[in-house]
Protein backbone atom coordinates (compact mmCIF):
# COMPACT_ATOMS: atom_id res chain seq x y z
CA UNK A 1 0.00 0.00 0.00
CA UNK A 2 1.89 3.23 -1.49
CA UNK A 3 2.40 6.58 0.83
CA UNK A 4 3.57 9.56 -0.01
CA UNK A 5 7.28 9.88 0.59
CA UNK A 6 7.03 13.99 0.70
CA UNK A 7 4.85 16.22 1.66
CA UNK A 8 3.10 18.85 -1.47
CA UNK A 9 1.58 21.86 -0.21
CA UNK A 10 -1.43 23.31 -1.44
CA UNK A 11 -1.61 26.17 -3.64
CA UNK A 12 -2.48 29.56 -2.20
CA UNK A 13 -5.09 31.26 -2.93
CA UNK A 14 -5.73 33.03 -6.46
CA UNK A 15 -4.60 37.06 -5.63
CA UNK A 16 -7.99 37.86 -7.29
CA UNK A 17 -10.15 36.09 -5.18
CA UNK A 18 -11.49 34.26 -7.78
CA UNK A 19 -12.58 30.53 -7.01
CA UNK A 20 -10.63 27.86 -8.30
CA UNK A 21 -11.80 24.98 -6.83
CA UNK A 22 -8.58 24.64 -4.26
CA UNK A 23 -7.07 21.00 -3.61
CA UNK A 24 -6.04 19.91 -0.20
CA UNK A 25 -2.24 19.48 0.89
CA UNK A 26 -0.36 16.48 1.01
CA UNK A 27 1.16 15.49 3.79
CA UNK A 28 4.15 13.18 3.90
CA UNK A 29 3.12 9.87 4.90
CA UNK A 30 -0.31 10.28 3.70
CA UNK A 31 -1.91 7.25 2.18
CA UNK A 32 -1.42 7.49 -1.53
CA UNK A 33 -5.14 7.76 -3.07
CA UNK A 34 -7.09 9.13 -6.78
CA UNK A 35 -8.80 11.83 -5.25
CA UNK A 36 -5.34 13.73 -5.16
CA UNK A 37 -4.90 13.33 -8.86
CA UNK A 38 -8.18 14.20 -9.54
CA UNK A 39 -8.24 17.54 -7.15
CA UNK A 40 -5.23 18.78 -8.63
CA UNK A 41 -6.75 18.40 -11.73
CA UNK A 42 -9.71 19.89 -11.00
CA UNK A 43 -7.99 22.97 -9.74
CA UNK A 44 -5.84 23.24 -12.92
CA UNK A 45 -9.01 22.67 -14.98
CA UNK A 46 -10.67 25.87 -12.61
CA UNK A 47 -7.18 28.29 -13.71
CA UNK A 48 -7.50 26.92 -16.81
CA UNK A 49 -11.11 28.41 -17.49
CA UNK A 50 -10.55 31.34 -15.90
CA UNK A 51 -7.76 32.31 -18.05
CA UNK A 52 -10.06 31.46 -20.82
CA UNK A 53 -12.91 33.79 -19.98
CA UNK A 54 -11.25 36.36 -17.68
CA UNK A 55 -7.30 36.32 -18.09
CA UNK A 56 -7.37 39.62 -15.32
CA UNK A 57 -8.38 37.94 -12.59
CA UNK A 58 -5.31 35.21 -12.61
CA UNK A 59 -1.52 35.65 -13.46
CA UNK A 60 0.38 33.33 -15.69
CA UNK A 61 2.81 32.44 -12.54
CA UNK A 62 -0.59 30.89 -10.80
CA UNK A 63 -1.45 29.32 -14.13
CA UNK A 64 2.02 27.68 -14.16
CA UNK A 65 2.17 26.58 -10.06
CA UNK A 66 -1.62 24.35 -11.05
CA UNK A 67 0.22 22.84 -13.48
CA UNK A 68 3.60 21.91 -11.70
CA UNK A 69 1.77 20.86 -8.68
CA UNK A 70 -0.79 18.62 -10.94
CA UNK A 71 2.81 17.11 -12.59
CA UNK A 72 4.29 16.81 -8.92
CA UNK A 73 1.42 15.02 -8.00
CA UNK A 74 1.58 12.59 -10.77
CA UNK A 75 5.37 11.91 -11.16
CA UNK A 76 5.08 11.95 -6.87
CA UNK A 77 7.52 8.86 -5.28
CA UNK A 78 5.44 6.57 -2.58
CA UNK A 79 7.13 4.22 0.12
CA UNK A 80 5.60 1.17 0.37
CA UNK A 81 4.40 -0.38 3.84
CA UNK A 82 2.91 -3.45 3.16
CA UNK A 83 6.08 -4.41 0.47
CA UNK A 84 8.45 -3.19 3.68
CA UNK A 85 7.03 -5.48 5.79
CA UNK A 86 6.95 -8.80 3.50
CA UNK A 87 10.67 -7.64 3.01
CA UNK A 88 11.12 -7.68 6.58
CA UNK A 89 9.13 -10.91 7.01
CA UNK A 90 11.15 -12.37 3.87
CA UNK A 91 14.41 -11.82 5.75
CA UNK A 92 13.67 -13.13 8.68
CA UNK A 93 12.59 -16.70 6.72
CA UNK A 94 15.84 -16.68 5.16
CA UNK A 95 17.75 -16.62 8.60
CA UNK A 96 15.68 -19.34 10.05
CA UNK A 97 16.54 -22.57 8.28
CA UNK A 98 13.41 -24.33 10.45
CA UNK A 99 10.53 -21.94 9.15
CA UNK A 100 10.16 -20.70 5.66
CA UNK A 101 6.53 -19.24 5.88
CA UNK A 102 6.95 -16.40 9.44
CA UNK A 103 3.86 -14.82 9.01
CA UNK A 104 4.06 -10.71 9.33
CA UNK A 105 3.11 -9.30 13.05
CA UNK A 106 -0.31 -9.31 14.12
CA UNK A 107 -0.31 -5.17 14.90
CA UNK A 108 0.76 -4.91 11.07
CA UNK A 109 -1.94 -6.56 9.18
CA UNK A 110 -4.48 -4.62 12.03
CA UNK A 111 -3.38 -1.18 10.42
CA UNK A 112 -3.19 -2.68 7.41
CA UNK A 113 -6.82 -3.64 7.70
CA UNK A 114 -7.68 -0.44 8.92
CA UNK A 115 -5.63 1.33 6.41
CA UNK A 116 -8.01 -0.27 3.33
CA UNK A 117 -10.86 0.27 5.82
CA UNK A 118 -10.46 4.02 5.91
CA UNK A 119 -9.26 4.40 2.38
CA UNK A 120 -12.95 3.09 1.41
CA UNK A 121 -14.48 4.95 3.21
CA UNK A 122 -12.92 8.01 2.38
CA UNK A 123 -14.05 7.36 -1.19
CA UNK A 124 -17.51 6.87 -0.40
CA UNK A 125 -17.91 9.88 1.43
CA UNK A 126 -15.56 12.08 -0.46
CA UNK A 127 -17.57 13.61 -3.29
CA UNK A 128 -20.88 14.69 -1.12
CA UNK A 129 -17.58 16.56 1.08
CA UNK A 130 -15.97 17.79 -1.86
CA UNK A 131 -19.79 19.47 -3.41
CA UNK A 132 -20.78 20.61 -0.02
CA UNK A 133 -17.11 22.07 1.07
CA UNK A 134 -17.12 23.95 -2.81
CA UNK A 135 -20.90 25.15 -2.45
CA UNK A 136 -19.99 26.77 0.85
CA UNK A 137 -17.21 28.56 -0.56
CA UNK A 138 -18.92 29.31 -3.89
CA UNK A 139 -21.57 31.12 -1.61
CA UNK A 140 -18.69 33.22 0.71
CA UNK A 141 -17.04 34.18 -2.41
CA UNK A 142 -20.20 35.46 -3.86
CA UNK A 143 -21.31 37.74 -1.34
CA UNK A 144 -17.96 39.15 -0.85
CA UNK A 145 -18.29 40.00 -4.37
CA UNK A 146 -21.79 41.65 -3.54
CA UNK A 147 -20.43 43.36 -0.33
CA UNK A 148 -17.74 44.72 -2.58
CA UNK A 149 -19.68 45.88 -5.31
CA UNK A 150 -22.28 47.19 -2.73
CA UNK A 151 -19.60 49.86 -1.02
CA UNK A 152 -18.76 51.19 -4.47
CA UNK A 153 -20.30 54.97 -3.95
CA UNK A 154 -18.96 56.54 -7.54
CA UNK A 155 -20.66 56.04 -10.74
CA UNK A 156 -16.57 55.21 -12.19
CA UNK A 157 -15.49 53.29 -9.21
CA UNK A 158 -14.93 49.64 -10.35
CA UNK A 159 -16.91 46.95 -9.81
CA UNK A 160 -16.11 43.13 -9.03
CA UNK A 161 -17.57 40.54 -11.22
CA UNK A 162 -19.95 38.34 -9.36
CA UNK A 163 -19.69 34.40 -10.03
CA UNK A 164 -22.62 32.30 -11.08
CA UNK A 165 -23.06 29.65 -8.51
CA UNK A 166 -23.28 26.44 -10.54
CA UNK A 167 -19.82 26.57 -11.68
CA UNK A 168 -18.44 29.38 -10.05
CA UNK A 169 -17.57 31.04 -13.52
CA UNK A 170 -18.00 34.85 -14.14
CA UNK A 171 -19.64 36.00 -17.35
CA UNK A 172 -17.04 38.27 -19.87
CA UNK A 173 -19.02 40.88 -20.00
CA UNK A 174 -19.51 42.46 -16.96
CA UNK A 175 -19.94 45.75 -16.41
CA UNK A 176 -16.52 47.11 -15.53
CA UNK A 177 -18.25 50.14 -13.34
CA UNK A 178 -21.75 51.39 -12.13
CA UNK A 179 -21.93 53.81 -15.04
CA UNK A 180 -21.12 51.27 -17.54
CA UNK A 181 -23.76 49.30 -15.94
CA UNK A 182 -26.94 52.10 -16.29
CA UNK A 183 -25.36 52.99 -19.50
CA UNK A 184 -25.33 49.36 -20.95
CA UNK A 185 -27.82 48.33 -24.04
CA UNK A 186 -30.12 45.70 -23.72
CA UNK A 187 -28.22 43.19 -25.42
CA UNK A 188 -25.95 43.35 -22.63
CA UNK A 189 -28.76 43.36 -20.09
CA UNK A 190 -29.90 40.50 -21.04
CA UNK A 191 -26.76 38.46 -21.65
CA UNK A 192 -26.37 39.21 -17.51
CA UNK A 193 -30.02 37.83 -17.33
CA UNK A 194 -29.38 34.96 -19.21
CA UNK A 195 -26.34 34.10 -17.63
CA UNK A 196 -27.33 34.07 -13.97
CA UNK A 197 -30.77 32.35 -15.04
CA UNK A 198 -32.82 35.56 -14.46
CA UNK A 199 -36.08 36.56 -16.72
CA UNK A 200 -34.73 38.76 -19.92
CA UNK A 201 -38.71 40.44 -20.32
CA UNK A 202 -39.21 44.12 -19.34
CA UNK A 203 -38.21 47.72 -20.38
CA UNK A 204 -34.36 48.39 -19.80
CA UNK A 205 -35.09 49.64 -16.48
CA UNK A 206 -37.03 46.63 -15.30
CA UNK A 207 -34.33 44.87 -16.23
CA UNK A 208 -31.45 46.72 -14.85
CA UNK A 209 -33.59 46.48 -11.17
CA UNK A 210 -33.46 42.89 -11.86
CA UNK A 211 -30.62 42.45 -11.87
CA UNK A 212 -28.93 44.87 -9.41
CA UNK A 213 -29.66 42.80 -6.28
CA UNK A 214 -28.33 39.73 -7.48
CA UNK A 215 -24.99 41.62 -8.50
CA UNK A 216 -24.70 43.83 -5.12
CA UNK A 217 -25.15 47.13 -6.83
CA UNK A 218 -27.39 50.09 -4.93
CA UNK A 219 -26.71 53.17 -7.13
Amino acid sequence: MPFYSAAIPALLPLASGQYDSPAPAIEKGDLHCDVHILAAKKQLKARENIADTNPKLITDAELVAAERRFHRIQTAQFVDFASNQDAAAAAAAADDDDDDSIPPPRWAKTILDRLDVDKQHWQEKHDGIEVKFETLSRQLLQESQRSANRSVRRNKDPLVPVLRMEDGQVPPFFPATTEEFVTAPIQQLDALLQFYHLDPNGTREERRKRLRDPLGLTM
